[in-house]
């Protein structure tokens, strides 16, 4: 391999390839390259229409059931996974069980917020 400036006698016209130009580091100056970020608070936001309950299969993050709330045209299941409470949509003609609920997750539906302000990036379709 030829060192970046040095001569490269087997190229086209006998010329003097050089290599790639050294990459700047980031701030401009020498010295250590910047810190990361500090830690963030990461939360997972979905409005409930979003997330259904379903019989519990693999693969399937569990909830209980605290009550299902009935809103006419639609019903909404109040959960908790451990100490966290949320709600899901129940479809139509779901028979409730008396144990655990599987959820299913609409993933284009789901934002990620660090320190409370909306990441923005791929939607995980488009990634996998």
């Amino acid at each position: 391999l030829a060192r970046a400036g040095a001569p490269n006698p087997g190229g086209a016209g006998g010329g003097g390839a050089r290599g790639p130009p050294p990459r700047p580091r980031a701030g401009g100056g020498g010295g250590a390259p910047p810190r990361p970020p500090p830690p963030a608070t990461i939360e997972i936001g979905i409005r409930p229409e979003f997330v259904h309950i379903a019989p519990m299969a693999p693969g399937l993050l569990a909830a209980t059931i605290d009550r299902i709330d009935d809103l006419g045209r639609v019903r909404f299941a109040q959960l908790r996974i451990g100490d966290v409470k949320f709600a899901a949509r129940v479809p139509e003609g779901f028979a409730i069980p008396e144990k655990d609920v599987g959820l299913v997750f609409e993933t284009a539906r789901i934002h990620v917020y660090a320190d409370s302000r909306l990441v923005e990036g791929q939607s995980l379709e488009q990634v996998a």
